[in-house]
């Protein structure tokens, strides 16, 4: 009996630019890190992924007249844990779990500075119709738990889709 295991490390960097004012306070750089151990593989009936991330969010700096709670630069770590189950040949069962905690740079006037405890779970149920089509159906779920009573939520949220897959060889 073969259970392969895999490591992994991955780094997204992105760059936004908004030009809206509303949307300013979200313009710049956005770094990740993550890194996951899997047991199983993609073929298999069960793949489990247990991961460790962390997150800086630069943004821009605050500039003149910028009210310190629109300050969204902060730090973020926290693990997450993936898993898929192969329930029947074209029929895939996925739950993504994540806890974040955030701790923004800003200190308002107040001076508390604001952290987020950030939780969501994810299920989705993907069906392939065709080996280039795959149906999907889910639901998320989101807790965030804030030092600063505007951003304490949770927030529900269903989605259905497909996924169409080409290649050329």
């Amino acid at each position: 009996l073969s259970f392969p295991v895999t490591m992994g490390v991955l780094y997204l960097g992105r760059y936004r630019n908004y030009f809206a004012d509303e949307f300013r306070f979200f313009t710049g750089h956005t770094h990740q890190l993550q890194a996951e151990l899997t047991f199983g593989s993609g073929a298999g009936p069960l793949t489990v992924s247990l991961g460790y991330e962390g997150i800086r969010e630069q943004l821009r700096d605050p500039q003149a007249g910028d009210d310190p709670s629109t300050d969204y630069r902060a730090w973020a770590h926290g693990p997450w844990l993936h898993v898929r189950s192969h329930v029947q040949k074209r029929l895939t069962l996925d739950l993504w779990g994540l806890a974040l905690m955030r701790r923004f740079d800003a200190l308002p006037a107040a001076g508390i500075r604001r952290e987020d405890q950030y939780l969501t779970a994810d299920l989705s149920l993907t069906v392939e119709v065709r080996h280039w089509l795959d149906l999907f159906v889910g639901g998320v779920a989101t807790y965030n738990a804030s030092t600063d009573e505007s951003f304490r939520y949770i927030k529900p949220m269903a989605y259905l889709g497909a996924t169409f897959s080409f290649s050329a060889w």
